[in-house]
């Protein structure tokens, strides 16, 4: 093998290597916040701080169903590019004005984080208190050549995780947990799609 192709092999087995490495952080991460997001779940105290409920406490018991549970299965989606907020704009209906910079990446943020909420908005208003009060988020020192993803966990529960990524600041990353109705996860990805692409699932 002559040189050049030495450096092309050498230079793809780095790129697959970070994009490993990449989603291994995101992988740990969203198994990090999902493990503390349940445990709150679990913890009566902590939740009687925030409701009295019947109807939501029962969704949270539905939530709490995930403890000592692994994700059988594990779904990646990676942010798509602007024009994707265009395409959102035009399945609500509504006509995106000429934005600033600063609104347009204020706007880009909202977007990419508003996943979560496309879901839980489905599921019922108990269902959304009881995710709300149940959301947890850490923020990071961005990762090289990070991209704004998500990863969504199903237990094989009633309450899938869905995690998302987004950049917050120049260097820094904000993970957000929460648990999101399985029930209409299928339903509810036609909107996520149109802001994020599924990755390939891993062999």
């Amino acid at each position: 093998m002559n040189r050049g192709r030495t450096a092309a092999a050498l230079l793809l087995c780095l790129t697959l290597l970070c994009g490993c490495a990449r989603a291994d952080w995101a992988g740990d991460t969203a198994e990090a916040l999902s493990a503390r997001m349940t445990a709150l779940a679990v913890d009566e105290a902590y939740v009687s701080l925030f409701t009295g409920s019947e109807e939501v406490l029962a969704q949270v018991e539905r939530m709490a169903a995930n403890e000592g549970l692994e994700a059988g299965q594990v779904r990646r989606f990676t942010l798509r590019s602007e024009s994707s907020y265009a395409d959102y704009a035009e399945w609500e209906g509504l006509e995106l004005p000429a934005l600033s910079a600063v609104a347009g990446e204020e706007l880009e943020r909202r977007l990419a984080a508003m996943p979560p909420s496309l879901l839980n908005g489905q599921a019922g208003a108990d269902w959304l208190a009881a995710a709300s009060l149940l959301t947890v988020s850490e923020t990071y020192l961005m990762p090289e050549d990070f991209v704004p993803c998500i990863v969504l966990m199903d237990f094989g529960t009633d309450a899938d995780v869905m995690v998302v990524f987004t950049r917050t600041g120049e260097e820094t990353v904000t993970a957000q947990a929460a648990f999101v109705s399985a029930a209409v996860v299928d339903a509810g990805m036609e909107a996520v799609l149109l802001l994020y692409t599924e990755d390939e699932p891993e062999e």
